[in-house]
């Protein structure tokens, strides 16, 4: 999904004023939660903590006898990590005052459960692996060749079929070539469909060459598989994916630019956001983010395009010299797992994707090692969309180690779950907007415009329901739905069009008053990990976290809007609000902001509410930050322990947030001080460790 970045609100520009005795809106409607529900939380919450405690220890021995893989080894480990700082978190929400602590302890008991049930499954996958029996195959044996012209669709589909009358684990060895792949109709090149413990291996030296680039064609699928691997490969798609062309005058009084389009070129594509580079390859991020309303061939065989509007200031960083891209975005991926269960992609690079390089749907912890994305020699844009798109992780989310991410249109990483309208509240039942949930989701119904949670709950049963001209879910739910829910039902408002959508995700214009909607707390990112990360070069995020309890470690972001964004963009539908994040040893470099946390409304403008909890930022280098540093928002809780700022102007930047506390930071040569930092509805007296 494309996003654009608010460097108005990036730079402190929102209007807002330092307020005296501010106090944050409560992150739950107090009145949908009574007295006697939190209590009963309270008194199970003891017992539950003491058996969890117990039942780590013993996960703890039971993975360090089995047979597991490197991989598995160090996911488990981070991830025991994380929930151990979760029971810690937990303990101190049991013997808090707050009275939303009772409903922060509900989540944080069904993200420890889903904790403890991947423990089991990672441990009963090492043992399983280890008695399989391995078969090779070889693909050249079925009929591929890797000489770049033949098709080898028919060779994948053979081997599919003797892979599925092989029993135990399979290796399909895929020699050193390009492998030209065409499925002959518009659809997948490779569909990897319902295997199990299959390992695809090209030895680090074979490609896959994808030739269909229409909107309906990503490059390989995998789909309902578990411990299915990919490694050793490269994807690329045949031709070029985007526009390109070099600025040859600016005129400020039409808004537009001409262009010198690179020979193999086609003509710059319309509303679609561009981005720009200087002749060395590096991201002008003043000059990108425009959005072309039309496009004219000249007779000397340049293009004049205006610009209709732009992100940040439609004539902002052009001048002759500079490269403009121009994607043309279809949201479909090099490669995607959807509905998987424990996949893994390792040592594969990308160098350009119609979409993104990397998606994972509906899927239970996917895992990404020495995976890299980067332009083809001599072009600038690696992909059309993000790096690694992760989209509503079912329990647990990603494991990504050693990847390095450049030149995308987008995200470099993104994890979330959608939120989804709420369409009516039909006889106690919920119906989603054109969607359905099953029986054991857990749902957090939320205000678009406050971001309070006005019902945490569970579905018990699903079912169909029409509404107005369509069929969409219903939702039988563990709790009576409040009466204060606001639907597209009960406001008598039309579902919001594609172009109303289309129009807002590109900055065009907001959209009108919205019902509120729901999210997925379990799917959307639990136990997501980053290790040894490098990304950047992009017109977006860094590292874009949306879900909570997760690990980020040694990781370099360069040159992109935002270095790492952790919050929720209720404006993109995007969330829930997260908590428990840690990051250490990161480095920002000629990032715009360093670390956002930011909780967003429908409208884009920062909430009340301090719904971002216990974020950790350690060990960590910001350097040429051009906004702030630290841009710390809606946080409730936060440790930010050994940081350097350095050749910034502005280190941290702090609205509605308390419970912050800073030790160890250097500002250039000298301590952080409050002095340093600027605070908005948030008071010194929230702040501890500096003076």
């Amino acid at each position: 999904m494309l996003k654009q970045f608010f460097i108005a609100a990036a730079l402190g520009l929102s209007g807002l004023a330092a307020v005296s005795g501010f106090e944050p809106a409560p992150v739950y409607t107090p009145e949908n939660f009574s007295k006697e529900y939190r209590d009963a939380i309270r008194k199970e919450i003891p017992a539950f903590l003491q058996k969890t405690e117990k039942s780590l220890k013993a996960l703890n021995a039971d993975f360090a006898k089995a047979p597991a893989s490197e991989i598995q080894k160090e996911r488990f480990a981070k991830r025991m990590e994380i929930a151990e700082k979760l029971l810690t978190l937990m303990k101190k929400d049991a013997g808090s005052e707050n009275p939303d602590a009772p409903l922060f302890l509900e989540r944080e008991r069904n993200d420890m459960n889903s904790f403890l049930a991947y423990f089991k499954q990672e441990i009963r996958l090492a043992k399983r692996m280890a008695a399989m029996k391995e078969t090779v195959f070889d693909l050249s044996q079925f009929g591929a060749k890797g000489d770049g012209v033949a098709n080898n669709y028919a060779a994948f589909e053979k081997i599919k079929q003797e892979i599925a009358k092989t029993r135990g684990k399979v290796l399909v060895k895929i020699p050193k070539g390009i492998y030209y792949i065409h499925p002959g109709k518009d659809g997948t090149h490779v569909e990897i469909k319902g295997m199990s413990n299959v390992t695809f291996d090209g030895g680090n030296e074979a490609v896959l060459l994808f030739g269909n680039s229409n909107p309906n064609c990503p490059g390989v699928k995998i789909i309902n598989s578990e411990n299915v691997t990919f490694r050793g490969l490269t994807l690329e798609y045949k031709g070029k994916l985007y526009a390109q062309g070099t600025i040859v005058s600016v005129d400020p009084a039409t808004s537009s630019v001409v262009l010198k389009m690179e020979p193999d070129s086609p003509l710059p594509y319309l509303k679609q956001v561009t981005m720009a580079f200087d002749s060395n390859g590096k991201m002008v991020k003043a000059a990108s983010d425009k959005f072309f309303h039309k496009v004219e061939k000249l007779a000397d065989g340049t293009c004049k395009v205006q610009i209709g509007h732009a992100l940040n200031g439609k004539l902002n960083g052009l001048k002759p010299g500079i490269v403009m891209v121009i994607p043309k975005r279809f949201n479909k991926p090099a490669l995607d797992i959807t509905g998987g269960r424990f996949c893994t992609v390792e040592n594969v690079t990308v160098l350009n994707s119609t979409g993104a390089a990397f998606t994972s749907a509906n899927s239970v912890a996917p895992s990404f090692v020495n995976c890299t994305v980067k332009p083809r020699k001599g072009e600038f844009l690696s992909t059309n969309a993000d790096a690694l798109f992760i989209w509503r992780p079912m329990e647990i989310g990603a494991f990504a180690k050693n990847c390095d991410f450049r030149n995308m249109s987008d995200d470099c990483f993104n994890t979330l779950a959608p939120g989804v309208a709420l369409a009516e509240v039909r006889d106690g039942k919920l119906l989603p907007n054109n969607t359905n949930r099953d029986a054991g989701t857990n749902l957090l119904l939320v205000s678009p415009y406050t971001g309070e949670i006005k019902m945490q709950t569970t579905v018990t049963r699903k079912g169909v329901a029409k509404f107005r001209d369509g069929v969409t879910g219903e939702l039988t739910l563990k709790h009576p739905v409040p009466g204060n829910i606001i639907t597209y039902a009960n406001r008598n408002q039309d579902v919001a069009t594609e172009k109303e959508l289309s129009d807002h995700f590109r900055g065009v214009k907001k959209l009108r008053n919205e019902p509120d909607m729901f999210f997925e707390p379990n799917h959307c990112g639990l136990g997501t990990v980053l290790i040894n990360y490098r990304a950047g070069n992009n017109r977006n995020n860094g590292i874009t976290i949306q879900g909570s309890n997760v690990l980020i470690e040694n990781c370099e972001l360069e040159n992109t809007g935002c270095g790492m964004n952790i919050g929720a963009m209720l404006n993109w539908k995007e969330g829930p609000a997260p908590y428990n994040i840690t990051v250490r040893g990161a480095k920002f470099t000629e990032c715009v902001l360093g670390v956002q946390c930011d909780y967003l409304s429908t409208q884009g403008k920062t909430l009340d509410i301090r719904s971002i909890r216990e974020i950790t930022v350690e060990n960590s280098v910001f350097s040429k930050i051009s906004a702030a540093a630290l841009r710390i928002n809606n946080v409730d809780g936060g440790v930010f322990k050994n940081l350097v700022f350095k050749n910034m102007n502005r280190a941290v930047m702090i609205d509605n947030s308390g419970n912050l506390n800073f030790s160890d930071c250097k500002f250039g040569d000298s301590e952080l001080t409050l002095s340093d930092l600027k605070l908005e509805r948030a008071s010194e007296d929230s702040i501890e460790g500096i003076y």
